[in-house]
This record gives C-alpha cells, structure tokens and sequence, in this order.
C-alpha cells in the first residue's frame, strides 16, 4: 500500500474540497459516504479474520468478554 503522506502526487482534502468548491452540504456527504466505506471494509475484514480462524460472531463476541 503507498503512504499517501509520502506521495507527491498525492492531494490534500482540503486541496480537493477547494478545488472543486463543495458545498459545505456536499462535504458533509462526502464524509459520511467515506465513513460508511471505512465501516463496511472493517466489517469485510472481520469477517475474513473469523472464517480463516473459523469462528463464529458468536465465538469471537465470547472471547472478549
């Protein structure tokens, strides 16, 4: 994976917003819509850790108790 801080052709947020001149409603949707993206790809990768460990939901939640 490239270090986005580290790539010169990398462009900041703040970059972008201006750039394109959202509105503030529209960045609001961009940052939820970026959270719902993080979320779901957490989600995918725990449930890719559980099936190679062969556990279920159940199992794990009882791990951490």
């Amino acid at each position: 994976m490239t270090d986005h801080l580290k790539d010169p052709q990398a462009v900041s947020w703040a970059d972008l917003a201006e750039d394109f001149a959202f509105t503030d409603a529209e960045k609001d949707q961009i940052r939820q819509g970026a959270q719902v993206m993080i979320l779901t790809s957490r989600v995918h990768r725990l449930a890719e850790l559980r099936k190679r460990q062969h556990i279920t939901q159940a199992e794990d939640r009882r791990g951490f108790r």
